[in-house]
């Protein structure tokens, strides 16, 4: 299930990248400041999304608290 990630600090988005795709997820840009990530062992959109989300916010807290966002892809 994909989910659209962004962030306030596009130089960090490469390393969030790195470690969604460490984490198991696969990732695309989808624009400057987002990409489009794939959870594959989510069984449903809510499950990846909530997945994702609690990887992204723990990575976005380790970095200082950098803004992200998430939504489902549509």
């Amino acid at each position: 299930m994909d989910v659209i990630v962004e962030i306030d600090t596009p130089d960090l988005l490469p390393e969030l990248r790195a470690e969604l795709e460490a984490y198991g997820c696969s990732t695309e840009p989808a624009g400057s400041r987002c990409c489009s990530v794939l959870h594959e062992q989510a069984e449903n959109v809510m499950e990846a999304v909530s997945e994702v989300a609690f990887f992204v916010r723990a990575w976005a807290r380790s970095k200082g608290g950098v803004g992200v966002r998430l939504r489902a892809a549509v």
